[in-house]
């Protein structure tokens, strides 16, 4: 079965990618959650205007701890550079 097939046209690309991600059979080729979390789907999240559609908004949606995101590398590539000081 094709994702057309599953999803509407409207369907961001990205939404679909980060799905194809999440369910790979193969446990070794599937995305960590933390690779997830990086994925351009969430680009709209880093924004630091970034409000919901009905104008609220959203505080706090990347305070994690060094003990979350342990590695250099996976916090560069979640946070949004305006939101780089762990606690």
């Amino acid at each position: 079965m094709t994702f057309n097939r599953v999803f509407r046209d409207e369907t961001p690309k990205d939404a679909i990618d980060l799905i194809k991600q999440m369910i790979k059979y193969d446990p070794m080729s599937r995305a960590s959650a933390l690779d997830l979390l990086g994925h351009d789907f969430f680009t709209q999240l880093r924004d630091s205007n970034f409000k919901l559609s009905d104008g609220t908004e959203v505080k706090d949606l990347w305070k994690f701890t060094r003990e979350e995101i342990p590695d250099d590398k996976s916090m560069n590539k979640i946070l949004p550079g305006w939101e780089l000081d762990f606690k």
